[in-house]
């Protein structure tokens, strides 16, 4: 099923998904990164919601069964922009499995003993997800040094009594890419000049 606010659309597809044994849970799931990264939006929140009882094995029990590798899906999620909300039901669950998608990508792991507790669980992560905003800022760096290092930020807000925080990083430009598309032209030409030059004498040339 595509991605759609139809409810009748999206119980009639879960209605005709059929168990059969095995779990291929970290293929699934970056697979479902793969359709948001395609087709969301730049600016969504781009969030997979995963609910599963069980573990990445085969229907024989044989682990693991996805093809993809759990750092291999962290990995895509991260550069994806995509978070992982992990929600492991009962007790026959890789908790520790959840547990590091979600951290490493910004999302949270839930732990749901009895499936009569999940409709509880997934309102009060709707309503969570329901008050969540993103806001676009801009500021000055206290380092302009064009040194191309890595620069951590840490946002924290403060609204109507609630109070949180972000963090997140970026690359410092370098002198060179500061440069315009004519600079460094400029520079390459006059580089390409002096290695045609440099090609042009040999050492019987230097000898005369």
């Amino acid at each position: 099923q595509d991605f759609t606010r139809n409810t009748a659309d999206l119980l009639k597809a879960i209605r005709s998904v059929r168990p059969w044994g095995g779990t291929l849970l970290i293929d699934s799931l970056y697979n479902s990164c793969e359709a948001l990264r395609n087709q969301a939006g730049t600016n969504d929140l781009k969030t997979i919601v995963c609910l599963t009882d069980g573990r990445d094995e085969t229907p024989g029990g044989k682990s693991p069964f996805s093809s993809k590798k759990p750092e291999e899906l962290i990995e895509f999620a991260r550069r994806a922009r995509v978070r992982l909300i992990t929600v492991g039901l009962g007790n026959g669950i890789d908790s520790n499995l959840l547990q590091m998608c979600a951290a490493k990508t910004n999302g949270w792991y839930l732990h749901v003993p009895k499936p009569e507790q999940l409709a509880s669980v997934y309102q009060d992560l709707s309503r969570k997800m329901m008050m969540e905003r993103f806001y676009h800022f801009t500021y000055a760096t206290p380092e302009p040094k064009p040194d191309g290092t890595r620069r951590d930020v840490l946002v924290s807000s403060k609204a109507k009594g609630e109070k949180d925080q972000g963090k997140g990083n970026y690359i410092a430009p370098t002198v060179e890419q500061m440069k315009s598309p004519q600079e460094r032209a400029t520079k390459q030409a006059g580089a390409n000049t002096g290695n045609r030059t440099g090609m042009k004498l040999t050492a019987s040339d230097l000898g005369k």
